[in-house]
């Protein structure tokens, strides 16, 4: 069979195609339908459309590795976490819970469960005891990443795509076998890669690009391995997550099941929780010159007299908050931000203060975070550094540093060691009696997480300080008062009773009252 061969773009192979008697112009018409030959033996290999077809009901139980380079104690050693996760999955009524049992560097509380069912969707912290409704229109591409990361809904829903919808991108050799390669718009418009096993034609990897602010130009990989037979099936029953080498999760299945009868039950909301308000959207004035920017990341920034200092930038919020600032103070420099510790989230907004010149004030163990930060390039979507590079300004922290005029006072203290970091710096305006902080405490919804051997180090470290204050801004969350860190503490106490992530099969019931 005569074959015509052009190098995939996309991953740099070379792709070699069945001419089939079409014309060089028809090489998209080829490499359709080379896409569609792949998925067909795919399906067949996984155990057949008919059987793909034929399924009611989902159910996995798993255990969760998840390590991470950037969210550990310090930066010698990763953080490594444990837990579980467990899915019901009704495929004919179209609903979904998904539970995830984790705890978190500092002891930290972090189970969180999804319910999507018809037009309405739910998302349940437990640290925090609320709940809060997903938006109508993510609806769609909540229900294709859960397809693609558990990969059977994702090959039940393969033939819902259009005929335009795949193409074959080539072949390549990983792990030294050779691997048909497809490229896949999903359901929501996604872009996917999906790569099979030449030889077993099973799924092996998807994956998905992904453009971070601290990483550039990265690929989120989905891999899929340990297959083994589940009734008519054969599935994995391992997948790892990853993105650049940063954060790995490790999924190994326990318990697969397959047209398991699921009551109706199951995917009820539970009782007794606090319904989420409506986040904060609009800058907020908290004093004079004092302003907070809310967001997944919140900062605050203060005017003073000669120029701006600004706490916290974490991830995506770099230049909304430079353009908040703007708006108040456009004549003045940001001469100051602060990272409040080494947490990758927590530096990914400081991209555009340092192309401006703006001096990054940290601790210590930031410091080589940061200069890497700056050394990141991306050619898919350039920023102002990328444009424009330049070294960061870093001034380190190591016990107490004062910002200070005739009018503004910000205290900054560095109040590692502490269960969830080594170093970590918190802010404090004595007039104001505000106190700012990154991860010591939570205020997911207006209501305080559980909290962990953290939170109860930080509420210690504040006694010794002799920091009172009234109101408290946490980096993730709504703002909170003193009696919301009491209330923090009580419910860490009940979490206290409850086994470790690992070990937990429910999730961990915060209620401080009982």
């Amino acid at each position: 069979m005569s074959h015509s061969c052009v190098r995939g773009f996309a991953i740099g192979v070379l792709m070699c195609l069945p001419a089939r008697g079409f014309p060089q112009s028809s090489i998209t018409l080829a490499s359709a339908l080379e896409g569609r030959r792949v998925i067909e033996q795919m399906v067949a290999a996984v155990g057949g459309r008919d059987a793909l077809r034929s399924i009611r009901t989902i159910v996995t139980d798993e255990s969760i590795r998840r390590t991470s380079t950037g969210q550990g104690l310090n930066t010698r050693a990763p953080g490594v976490t444990q837990g579980r996760r467990t899915v019901w999955y009704d495929v004919a009524g179209q609903r979904i819970n998904e539970l995830r049992i984790l705890d978190i560097t500092g002891n930290q509380l972090w189970d969180v469960q999804r319910f999507i069912g018809g037009n309405a969707g739910t998302v349940v912290s437990w640290s925090s005891m609320t709940k809060d409704s997903m938006p109508v229109a993510s609806l769609p591409s909540q229900r294709a990443a859960f397809a693609r990361r558990n990969l059977l809904p994702f090959l039940m829903s393969l033939e819902r795509r259009p005929p335009d919808a795949v193409r074959s991108l080539g072949t390549t050799m990983i792990g030294g076998k050779a691997q048909d390669v497809v490229g896949i718009t999903d359901v929501d418009g996604a872009q996917l890669t999906l790569v099979v096993d030449r030889q077993t034609h099973l799924p092996t990897r998807i994956e998905q690009l992904a453009i971070s602010a601290a990483m550039g130009d990265t690929v989120d990989v989905l891999t899929f391995s340990d297959y083994r037979k589940v009734g008519r099936l054969f599935l994995p029953h391992r997948r790892d997550e990853s993105r650049s080498n940063e954060t790995e999760w490790e999924y190994r299945v326990e318990r697969f099941e397959i047209d398991t009868p699921i009551a109706d039950t199951t995917f009820a909301v539970p009782g007794g929780l606090t319904q989420a308000a409506a986040p904060a959207t609009n800058v907020q004035k908290l004093a004079p010159d004092v302003y907070l920017v809310p967001g997944g990341y919140q900062s605050v920034f203060v005017v003073f007299d000669e120029y701006v200092v600004v706490l916290e930038a974490g991830a995506g919020q770099g230049r909304n908050i430079i353009a908040r600032i703007r708006e108040v103070a456009s004549g003045k420099p940001i001469r100051y931000v602060v990272a409040t510790h080494f947490h990758d989230d927590h530096l990914a907004g400081l991209r555009p203060f340092i192309a401006e010149g703006t001096a990054i004030v940290t601790t210590a163990d930031a410091k080589g975070r940061i200069e890497a930060l700056a050394r990141t390039r991306s050619r898919l979507a350039p920023d102002t550094l990328d444009r424009s590079p330049r070294a960061p300004v870093i001034e380190v922290v190591e016990k107490q540093r004062t910002f200070k005029d005739a009018r503004h006072e910000v205290q900054l203290h560095q109040v590692g060691p502490n269960a969830h970091v080594d170093q970590i710096l918190i802010g404090y305006l004595p007039a104001e009696r505000i106190l700012f902080e990154g991860d010591l405490l939570d205020m997911a919804s207006g209501e305080p997480a559980a909290g962990g051997d953290d939170t109860a180090d930080f509420a210690r470290k504040l006694r010794a300080l002799g920091l009172a204050f009234d109101r408290l801004i946490p980096v993730h969350g709504e703002m909170g008062t003193a009696a919301d860190l009491e209330k923090s503490l009580r419910r860490g106490l009940a979490r206290a009773k409850c086994p470790l992530g690992a070990e937990r099969r429910t999730p961990c019931w915060v209620d401080e009252r009982k």
